[in-house]
Protein backbone atom coordinates (compact mmCIF):
# COMPACT_ATOMS: atom_id res chain seq x y z
CA UNK A 1 0.00 0.00 0.00
CA UNK A 2 1.07 3.52 -0.97
CA UNK A 3 1.07 6.35 1.49
CA UNK A 4 0.23 9.73 0.16
CA UNK A 5 0.74 13.17 0.48
CA UNK A 6 -2.67 15.28 1.13
CA UNK A 7 -2.24 19.19 0.54
CA UNK A 8 -3.45 20.68 4.20
CA UNK A 9 -6.25 23.48 3.90
CA UNK A 10 -6.64 24.37 7.69
CA UNK A 11 -4.64 24.36 10.92
CA UNK A 12 -6.53 25.06 14.15
CA UNK A 13 -4.48 25.16 17.23
CA UNK A 14 -5.46 25.95 20.90
CA UNK A 15 -2.69 28.34 22.31
CA UNK A 16 0.53 27.49 23.40
CA UNK A 17 1.14 24.44 25.46
CA UNK A 18 4.89 24.40 26.16
CA UNK A 19 8.24 26.04 24.47
CA UNK A 20 10.74 23.95 23.18
CA UNK A 21 13.57 27.17 23.24
CA UNK A 22 12.34 27.58 26.70
CA UNK A 23 11.31 24.48 28.82
CA UNK A 24 14.61 22.23 28.89
CA UNK A 25 13.04 19.71 30.60
CA UNK A 26 10.87 19.12 28.20
CA UNK A 27 12.76 19.23 25.32
CA UNK A 28 15.16 16.54 27.50
CA UNK A 29 12.39 14.32 27.94
CA UNK A 30 11.32 14.33 24.01
CA UNK A 31 14.79 13.61 23.03
CA UNK A 32 15.35 10.58 25.68
CA UNK A 33 12.36 9.14 24.76
CA UNK A 34 13.11 9.75 20.53
CA UNK A 35 10.21 11.68 20.53
CA UNK A 36 12.07 14.30 19.03
CA UNK A 37 13.26 12.73 15.58
CA UNK A 38 9.25 13.82 14.54
CA UNK A 39 10.56 17.26 14.22
CA UNK A 40 12.96 18.81 11.38
CA UNK A 41 16.20 20.55 12.41
CA UNK A 42 15.09 23.36 13.66
CA UNK A 43 12.68 21.46 15.92
CA UNK A 44 9.85 22.60 13.59
CA UNK A 45 6.82 20.74 12.28
CA UNK A 46 3.96 17.99 14.21
CA UNK A 47 4.91 15.84 16.91
CA UNK A 48 2.46 13.44 18.45
CA UNK A 49 3.02 12.70 21.93
CA UNK A 50 1.48 9.90 24.14
CA UNK A 51 -1.04 10.53 26.97
CA UNK A 52 1.67 8.56 28.98
CA UNK A 53 4.72 10.74 27.53
CA UNK A 54 2.46 13.78 28.76
CA UNK A 55 1.66 11.91 32.58
CA UNK A 56 5.19 11.59 33.01
CA UNK A 57 6.41 15.47 31.58
CA UNK A 58 4.07 16.36 34.29
CA UNK A 59 6.37 14.90 36.79
CA UNK A 60 9.45 16.55 35.70
CA UNK A 61 8.60 20.06 34.71
CA UNK A 62 8.65 22.73 37.19
CA UNK A 63 7.16 25.91 35.97
CA UNK A 64 3.41 26.23 36.77
CA UNK A 65 2.03 27.79 33.82
CA UNK A 66 3.33 24.98 31.49
CA UNK A 67 1.95 22.16 34.04
CA UNK A 68 -1.12 23.72 33.95
CA UNK A 69 -1.00 23.59 29.88
CA UNK A 70 -0.36 19.97 30.02
CA UNK A 71 -2.59 19.50 32.76
CA UNK A 72 -5.42 21.11 30.52
CA UNK A 73 -4.01 19.37 27.65
CA UNK A 74 -4.89 15.72 29.21
CA UNK A 75 -7.93 16.49 30.27
CA UNK A 76 -9.10 17.64 26.59
CA UNK A 77 -7.22 14.11 25.17
CA UNK A 78 -8.87 11.83 27.78
CA UNK A 79 -12.30 13.70 26.95
CA UNK A 80 -12.07 13.03 23.71
CA UNK A 81 -10.54 9.49 24.54
CA UNK A 82 -7.51 10.15 22.89
CA UNK A 83 -4.33 8.10 23.28
CA UNK A 84 -1.94 11.09 22.06
CA UNK A 85 -1.84 14.36 21.15
CA UNK A 86 -0.33 16.25 18.30
CA UNK A 87 1.41 19.58 18.72
CA UNK A 88 2.60 21.88 16.09
CA UNK A 89 5.95 23.11 16.70
CA UNK A 90 6.73 26.65 14.82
Amino acid sequence: MSIRAHRVKEIFFDGESFNLWHDQEIVDYLENNGLLEQLNTDMSGFIEISVEDIENMLNIVRDDNVRDSLRKDLEWAKGQEKDYLLYYCF
